[in-house]
């Protein structure tokens, strides 16, 4: 009988110690001064409801027990509904933020996928409009006449190979 009050005791003592830590995470995070103020009031209840647990043997103790428990079930209630409405509170102002924020990732995109498409046209543009005179060039060489003006390749091997074969 007795091996069984120790470990209820032991078990209470870590149920306890596990609360206490929850709490402490919760004061850290609470979203008002009210709830707050619930969990830092909570561990004293909390810590004095367990010693009653242990050695409550007369009513008024009993009692006493009764009303720290009504007293932290209503503490935690309140907690429980204020950080609730808190949630309710800002859910739909995360909500728009969410969408606002990919809205403008999206226009981003779609303003680097423009601009990099831009870029790559104007590459071509650069690469092929040279490569483009150069062709209709030779192909006037090509069909005899030589007295024409290549530009864009005032130097080099094709500058060489144009006066070789206007020297022929």
């Amino acid at each position: 009988m007795m091996s069984l009050r120790w470990q209820a005791r032991a078990e209470l003592s870590s149920h306890l110690d596990h609360a206490l830590e929850q709490i402490e995470k919760a004061t850290d995070i609470a979203p008002n001064d009210s709830c707050r103020q619930a969990f830092l009031a909570a561990p004293a209840l909390l810590r004095e409801y367990a010693a009653l647990a242990e050695n409550a043997d007369t009513p008024d103790e009993i009692a006493r027990r009764g009303t720290i428990a009504d007293q932290l079930m209503d503490k935690f209630a309140r907690t429980h509904g204020e950080t609730q409405q808190h949630q309710d509170a800002i859910g739909p102002q995360m909500s728009a933020q969410m969408q606002a924020t990919t809205q403008l990732a999206n226009a981003l995109a779609l303003l680097a996928l423009l601009v990099g498409a831009g870029a790559a046209m104007l590459r071509a543009k650069l690469i092929a409009t040279p490569m483009r005179k150069m062709t209709d060039s030779m192909a006037t060489l090509a069909g005899g006449q030589l007295d024409i003006t290549v530009e864009g390749i005032e130097r080099g091997e094709v500058r060489k190979f144009i006066d070789q074969i206007r020297a022929a």
